[in-house]
């Protein structure tokens, strides 16, 4: 099937401006600036979407990048006071505004668990330049040799399964925690939808927040953690069972205040010649018969999605964990920048995979990057040379080229060890990486 030039967005411009329109990114900065002065030589919706097209592109200065998008001229110096002057509730704002859900059920399946949008949600950390300006706000982290090399700036992203388009985003702008960044995300959970999450949730308190949170017909799907304990109810026939789970009075540990109930479902994971791991997971799909244990324990394994969207924010994207910005506000901009490019992304990989009827997942994240930008500076560089019939044929034939370079092969099965090159606490030292690629096998272990 040939690629539909057509279906993609002409410029960054636009592309941007589907995430969030030129009415309301101006409507927002009317709120949280003063407005006062002579109008600037570059506005402050340029700068924003400016900020964003420069962690795009990757390498040039954001002065150049500024040049190549809007045509107008100012050194970094300059536009780095413009952004000092743009306080980061603005760009909070937008990334509220921008990020939602993108999948559709009929046409991107893969994205759905029998009618449930899958999300998952998880935390992450930047390494900041050792500035004095943000060492006067966020603290380097404790390690086995005492400190962090560099500060440590955290992120909460709820991300949707299979597009790796972010809906919500939370940075932390005063050291909180993962914790607290992810409670923040939770009102943002849409409707039928299928929340995943690892062990930071799976306590009895945090779970009864994201079941408040799963009101508007949606679900969760969490790791329980091994020291919780808990009650069986009720067993059913594919193993799992109902199990109740205390919980504890905050200002009195030691004492109960109630009880909640969730399905619960035991089992073990491994590939060939390894071990076997154990897993718990809990639930409030309680129908046994329509969501089987064994189904849910594998559609567990989907949560892996968000480290791989890390990844590809972080190296695909940026080039590296250490953020460039030399202050505190600048720093919180350029994650919330990055997201936003990852949005943009995230939605021209799915356009590119319905031209091709491919999982977007199956498109390459960092080609896509690199192929969009040269497609918009080919479509900026010939305005007004050529005709828009001509200047569709140029991009419909860039992308004809292209079109083998961004489609990946189906992935493959795949672990690898879980140890650390210089370990702390508990996890044994790596000497020799070793993968797996044999089938994963999973079991059930029967609660009876």
């Amino acid at each position: 099937m040939e690629i539909i030039a057509t279906s993609h967005a002409t410029s960054f411009i636009e592309s941007f401006h589907r995430l969030i329109t030129k009415k309301k990114l101006e409507s927002i900065l009317k709120k949280h600036t003063s407005g006062r002065g002579a109008p600037a030589n570059l506005a402050g919706s340029e700068v924003i979407m400016g900020l964003v097209y420069h962690f795009f592109s990757g390498a040039g200065t954001f002065a150049a990048h500024m040049h190549r998008l809007v045509e107008k001229k100012m050194s970094d110096s300059a536009l780095t006071q413009r952004r000092k002057n743009l306080p980061f509730e603005i760009f909070n704002q937008v990334m509220k505004h921008a990020l939602r859900p993108l999948a559709m059920e009929q046409e991107h399946p893969d994205c759905f668990y029998k009618g449930l949008r899958l999300v998952s949600v998880d935390g992450t950390q930047f390494s900041a330049p050792n500035t004095k300006d943000i060492l006067e706000r966020f603290k380097k982290s404790e390690s086995r040799r005492e400190e962090a090399a560099f500060a440590k700036i955290g992120v909460s992203v709820l991300l949707e399964i299979g597009t790796h388009h972010p809906i919500g985003a939370v940075i932390a702008t005063d050291q909180e925690g993962e914790i607290t960044l992810t409670r923040r995300l939770l009102n943002l959970l849409p409707k039928k939808s299928l929340l995943i999450a690892d062990r930071l949730l799976g306590v009895g308190a945090l779970v009864e927040e994201v079941m408040a949170a799963c009101q508007s017909e949606s679900y969760f799907l969490i790791r329980a953690r091994d020291n919780v304990k808990r009650k069986v109810i009720q067993v059913f026939a594919d193993g799992s069972s109902l199990v109740e789970i205390n919980l504890r009075d905050k200002e009195m540990p030691k004492k109960m205040r109630g009880s909640l109930l969730v399905r619960e479902i035991k089992g073990r994971v491994r590939r060939s010649h390894e071990n076997w791991s154990d897993i718990t997971v809990w639930t409030n799909l309680h129908d046994a018969k329509l969501y089987t244990a064994l189904e849910i324990l594998r559609l567990y394994g989907k949560r892996w999605e968000q480290e791989l969207y890390y990844k590809q924010l972080k190296i695909d994207l940026h080039g590296g964990e250490l953020l460039q910005s030399g202050t505190a506000e600048t720093a919180l901009q350029e994650i919330a920048a990055l997201i936003l490019a990852s949005a943009i992304i995230a939605q021209e990989r799915l356009l590119l995979g319905a031209s091709q009827d491919l999982s977007s997942i199956r498109i390459s994240f960092a080609k896509v990057r690199e192929h969009l930008d040269v497609i918009w500076f080919a479509i900026k560089s010939t305005t007004g040379i050529v005709s828009e019939e001509q200047q569709e044929a140029i991009v419909a034939n860039i992308l004809r080229i292209i079109r083998r370079e961004v489609i990946i092969p189906p992935r493959r099965s795949r672990s690898c060890a879980r140890a650390l090159r210089q370990p702390t606490k508990k996890w044994k030292r790596l000497f020799n990486p070793i993968s797996n690629y044999s089938p994963l096998q999973l079991e059930i272990i029967s609660a009876s």
